[in-house]
């Protein structure tokens, strides 16, 4: 079903992003769920690993050395399968969550596989925004820090006062981090929905998020709670096993093995958070988008003639990537016409 567009408010796009996760949950979901794949796997193979390299004494040392290149070696790869498959996850579930607000829903495998001719577009993407988010404000830190850690070493600083300055350096740096997300973070969408190329793309959401910033600033905190509130509820049971375990005293073997099951209990909890959760910011996002194009460039008024067969099939795609200011001017009026 094709979604009705128009202006929303905060309240509306929190709902609406809810009402189309739910309906549309093992699309959303299963498409989130590689990275979690590949951590799971991750953290299984390593554990195994640590667990050969723990034996210690009975081990001689070319076993152990061979066990250490064979975890670097995995650390490596599942490290950069981690990464791509982050890269297709967040391409991915806005992809889907783009033709579920057209009207045109995808399965899992149609909606991974369409990253793939773009995957160093959005990789790209992705690097540029973390460069931009995390590296401007640390190199703007660690500018702070050097000094202030040389004055502090030659006694030309009190070492209170150098703290001081450096919580608020790094206070100022959260800040600014958090601004220059809002600014960017509607990139991934403007890609997929536009294909642009991922400096494009950040220019445009540059553009866009202008006057909903704050908005989306709450959007993330309310994600963020989201996500914290889950995690106390694994959280506080494994606790509480911990703490009744420790009292029982009932032998080493049986308390180990109980707290090797409430954290094997709450490894789980926590990869099923972190498929189940991405989502929702990434739909959020979408909605986001068209909003913005909504109240800045009337997208909904061009979607409604698409929708009753008004526009070209291949001039409406066209407009679906293009802003107003890359789009063809008309002709000018001949005589005759006028």
């Amino acid at each position: 079903m094709t979604e009705v567009l128009r202006p929303l408010t905060l309240g509306e796009i929190l709902d609406r992003t809810m009402q189309l996760y739910r309906r549309n949950f093992p699309l959303f979901a299963g498409t989130s769920s590689l990275p979690t794949v590949v951590l799971l796997v991750f953290a299984v193979s390593a554990g195994v690993l640590f667990g050969i390299l723990s034996a210690g004494a009975r081990l001689g040392l070319q076993t152990k050395a061979v066990a250490m290149v064979l975890l670097a070696i995995m650390v490596g790869v599942l490290i950069a399968l981690g990464i791509a498959a982050t890269v297709f996850t967040q391409a991915g579930v806005t992809d889907a969550a783009v033709g579920v607000i057209r009207g045109r829903k995808k399965k899992i495998r149609e909606a991974l596989a369409s990253v793939r001719p773009y995957f160093w577009r959005y990789f790209g993407l992705m690097l540029l925004q973390m460069l931009i988010v995390a590296g401007i404000p640390g190199a703007a830190l660690a500018a702070i820090f050097m000094p202030l850690r040389l004055f502090g070493k030659s006694g030309r600083i009190d070492p209170g006062f150098a703290a001081a300055i450096l919580f608020l350096a790094v206070a100022a740096a959260m800040v600014a981090a958090a601004i220059l997300a809002v600014r960017i973070v509607m990139a991934m969408a403007v890609s997929v929905a536009e294909d642009r190329a991922a400096v494009a793309s950040l220019r445009r959401a540059i553009h866009l998020s202008k006057g909903t910033r704050g908005r989306i600033f709450v959007m993330f905190l309310v994600v963020w709670a989201l996500t914290a509130a889950l995690m106390m509820i694994a959280y506080v049971p494994m606790v509480v096993v911990f703490a009744i375990a420790g009292i029982a005293g009932q032998g080493n073997a049986h308390s180990a093995a109980v707290l090797i099951v409430a954290e094997c209990f709450y490894l789980i909890f926590y990869f099923a958070i972190q498929m189940i959760v991405p989502p929702v910011y990434l739909i959020a996002l979408v909605l986001f988008y068209y909003d913005q194009r909504i109240r800045k460039e009337g997208y909904d008024i061009e979607w409604m003639m698409q929708q009753a067969g008004l526009a070209v099939p291949e001039a409406a795609a066209l407009q679906d990537h293009a802003t107003p200011s890359s789009m063809p001017l008309p002709p000018p009026a001949t005589v005759k016409e006028l």
